[in-house]
């Protein structure tokens, strides 16, 4: 096999969540928002996780002010097995089914109840992100 140079570059790759793969509400709160994310690959590649971060502010109870996310295949579950399209999706599933009981986001994690203020204020920040 050829030697790549992937592990040592950045990418950006969109994630768009405007066709969620569930019909769950709390997903639909994203739906039409388009999100960068930026994936830095290590030298041990696959044998260790990517660093993944949103480049775009990403209001969500897993996901912090500097676009570090919490997810468990990321950190301590990261398998050799897992390529970035089980890495995006594992994420998108992750927007419409956060873990409240570990947020980085604490308002985030108070609001998610209540879909409607938590639409309000995603679109709000969004909004905001985007000038």
């Amino acid at each position: 096999m050829a030697p790549r140079d992937v592990p040592t570059l950045t990418r950006l790759v969109s994630l768009v969540s405007s066709q969620p793969r569930r019909t769950k509400p709390d997903v639909q709160v994203y739906a039409g928002l388009t999100y960068k994310l930026s994936l830095a690959f290590p030298n041990d590649y696959p044998f260790k996780a990517p660093t993944v971060k949103f480049e775009t502010p990403c209001f969500h109870p897993n996901v912090d002010q500097f676009g570090n996310i919490c997810l468990d295949i990321l950190k301590e579950k990261w398998s050799s097995v897992y390529d970035v399209r089980a890495v995006l999706l594992s994420i998108q599933s992750l927007l419409g089914e956060p873990n409240n009981a570990s947020p980085l986001n604490a308002q985030a994690a108070q609001l998610w109840d209540n879909q409607e203020e938590y639409k309000k204020t995603l679109h709000k920040r969004y909004g905001e992100d985007a000038k």
